[in-house]
């Protein structure tokens, strides 16, 4: 039986082991190391698709990069590796809550925490939508027609995500160097760019080109929002078998992620200059211009594949958090069955339910009963306020990250100390850190439209607004069933 390093002695439920983390090494094999972890990492959290909305903001963009990287990322990064190791069990922040605060708050927290998983399904496959109608600007160009592609693309994500995880994963993976390439492929088209002795296409010669103004809030929070999502592949924590595995994966993602978004935003800027209208596409258009058209056409299908891979890790990854909640008697009992392969195939099968039917509301109901006018952009208007949304609720949550270590630091000194991997002088200031730039990270996705050409500030508003509403009262809705049936079973169990 494996047992948690860190024994809290608060509250009696905290003291005690959750049965998931003594059942899930005994009955699903530990498959993962350091290269899955860092590639469901990377698929997670690396959208070049936020570089064409950030590129707006010129030579600013790529010093908001890095200050997101300093004030929001490296915390969360700092924080999650140390919890992992702490607890590495399957549930993340589900199990670090558990063991920081109790049984009421983990539950909570933890089903916040897999609530975006379902969107964030959704929005991979909005994302390739993008990608498809810049290949043929007659294609999807209907919000029905998209929905029903999208349709599809969850399926097949929720279909391979149910096979053996190793199989799975050797997909994700292969998904991983396709969006290495990608990157290499970019990149090298804004170096060859100014080889052939092009001037770059944005000024960068002045301080005032590089320093963000107010007008820039925006874009923080959406590149907060890109930099969340660290801790996702520690949902599998307990299918882990190498044992610097944890830390591992967070050093080369983060090195990864930096590098992509930095070199895909300095790529847009010098080829095609900030008035980018926050078209994915454009992307493309820039290797297409400088490499010619077969690497623009490679560029295209790796993303495309990346993507459908990164739905695929969503699905699989976020399951885990139904299913651990299930062997914990907190959701129903059949979310907890695995099939011959040791997957959770009833897990995954409710939560690409559940993707499907926000698909169908999205994209068959809600702009034909609102009359949406920009039929084109949908998908654009969508991924961005689908991610604002997303990064809300997370950003959030992930407080609790910082929480659970803070009070596992002050209270529980004795078994923390020991298994510190990383020094209390670098620990205190990420937990203090990590939450103020969420908390401007929010604010400022709530208040001004990342995408001011297709939204304004108003009407994002009431679209960032009301798709968070959505997803906090699916979690109420969802939450009270899925207490009401465990009560349900408990009882007639104890009836038995």
């Amino acid at each position: 039986m494996r047992q948690s390093s860190v024994t809290p002695e608060s509250t009696e439920e905290a003291e005690q082991e959750l049965p998931s983390e003594s059942y899930v090494p005994k009955a699903m094999p530990p498959v993962l190391g350091t290269f899955d972890l860092t590639a469901v990492c990377v698929l997670g959290m690396l959208y070049l698709t936020n570089s064409t909305t950030a590129a707006s903001s010129g030579a600013a963009a790529l010093l908001l990069w890095l200050l997101g990287g300093v004030f929001y990322f490296l915390p969360s990064v700092i924080v999650s590796a140390q919890l992992g190791v702490l607890f590495p069990h399957d549930g993340s922040l589900y199990s670090w809550t558990h063991h920081a605060l109790g049984r009421y708050w983990s539950f909570l927290i933890g089903f916040c925490w897999w609530l975006p998983g379902p969107l964030l399904i959704v929005t991979s496959a909005a994302t390739m939508i993008s990608y498809l109608q810049g290949l043929n600007h007659s294609w999807l160009t209907e919000p029905w027609q998209q929905g029903l592609a999208i349709l599809a693309l969850i399926a097949l994500s929720g279909l391979l995500a149910s096979r053996r995880l190793r199989t799975a994963q050797n997909l994700v993976n292969a998904g991983f160097f396709a969006s290495l390439l990608s990157i290499l492929l970019i990149s090298s088209a804004g170096a060859i760019w100014l080889l052939r002795g092009h001037q770059p296409a944005t000024s960068f010669r002045s301080l005032s080109d590089w320093i963000p103004t107010l007008g820039h809030l925006s874009l923080f929070g959406l590149i907060c929002g890109a930099y969340g999502g660290a801790a996702m592949p520690l949902n599998m924590g307990g299918e882990i078998y190498e044992h610097d595995a944890i830390p591992g994966y967070l050093r080369w993602s983060t090195l990864v992620v930096l590098v992509g978004y930095l070199a895909s935003t300095l790529t847009i800027l010098l080829v095609q200059g900030p008035a980018t209208t926050s078209n994915p596409f454009v992307l493309i258009t820039v290797v297409d211009s400088v490499l010619g058209k077969l690497a623009g056409n490679i560029t295209v299908v790796a993303l495309l594949f990346a993507y459908l891979m990164a739905a695929t890790a969503y699905n699989y990854s976020f399951a885990r958090l139904l299913f651990v909640g299930s062997i914990d008697q907190r959701l129903p009992g059949r979310l907890g069955q695995l099939n011959r392969e040791r997957v959770p195939t009833s897990a995954i099968a409710l939560q690409t339910t559940i993707a499907a039917l926000l698909a169908l509301l999205i994209f068959l109901a809600i702009p034909y009963i609102l009359f949406f006018a920009d039929a084109r952009n949908f998908s654009l208007i969508f991924y961005n306020v689908s991610i604002a949304s997303v990064g809300t609720v997370w950003q959030t949550i992930l407080v609790f990250v910082y929480v659970d270590l803070a009070l596992l630091l002050l209270k529980r000194k004795e078994q923390v100390l020991p298994r510190l991997i990383i020094p209390r002088w670098l620990l205190w200031p990420a937990i203090v850190i990590g939450p103020l730039a969420s908390l401007v990270s929010v604010v400022s996705s709530l208040l001004v439209s990342w995408i001011p050409q297709q939204l304004d500030n108003a009407h994002w508003q009431y679209s960032v607004i009301a798709l968070t509403s959505i997803m906090l009262v699916a979690a109420l809705i969802g939450s009270l069933y899925a207490s009401s049936q465990t009560s349900w079973q408990r009882m007639r169990i104890t009836g038995s």
